[in-house]
């Protein structure tokens, strides 16, 4: 006999731009159940504001929730500020670099809760390969602030094609390495 699977599923984003500030969220929801099992259940929400202050320098600040099941994550929230820097700006290639302070409050699912600051640095490189087509990469290095031997490296890379003006569609691939996970998590 067959089984019952239920899969949910919620993903985009919206970017308002008016003058030099720039509202941006990105929502990323999934749930899956094969009969009573739950073998993914994942949320991500993400606000950041920007203030560009000239062509090199921009200010952000951003929110974000996060949970991830399979990770023993039940929630992660945090907050943080700090300045981006425009290191290349051309036809074909775009690179910041940016750094924040963020604070942040954990829940996992075995009960374990923990508030801790941490420094979040990150590299963002754009290649057009046409006014069609482009490939963005980012890397994050999250380091617990006194303590950098407790940290996260992720790497988000996305492929992106714009069918409309107002439409895109994106592959994406994200690679995560924490030094310190929650027990039990590979």
């Amino acid at each position: 006999s067959g089984q019952r699977s239920l899969n949910l599923g919620l993903n985009g984003g919206l970017q308002f731009i008016d003058g030099r500030d720039r509202w941006f969220f990105v929502n990323d929801l999934a749930f899956s159940q094969v009969e009573a099992n739950e073998f993914l259940n994942t949320g991500f929400q993400h606000l950041r504001y920007n203030y560009r202050a000239d062509s090199l320098w921009t200010g952000e600040a951003f929110a974000q929730a996060q949970y991830n099941k399979p990770l023993q994550l039940n929630l992660r929230m945090t907050v943080g500020a700090g300045p981006r820097f425009s290191a290349l700006n051309s036809e074909k290639w775009r690179v910041h670099i940016g750094t924040a302070l963020m604070l942040e409050k954990e829940y996992d699912t075995d009960g374990t809760q923990l508030f801790q600051g941490r420094n979040s640095s990150y590299a963002a490189a754009t290649f057009k390969f046409s006014a069609v087509a482009s490939l963005t990469t980012v890397v994050y290095y999250q380091p617990k602030i006194f303590d950098a031997s407790d940290n996260r490296v992720s790497i988000e890379s996305g492929l992106l094609i714009n069918v409309t003006k107002r439409m895109t569609l994106e592959g994406r691939l994200n690679l995560l390495k924490d030094s310190n996970p929650p027990h039990g998590v590979q």
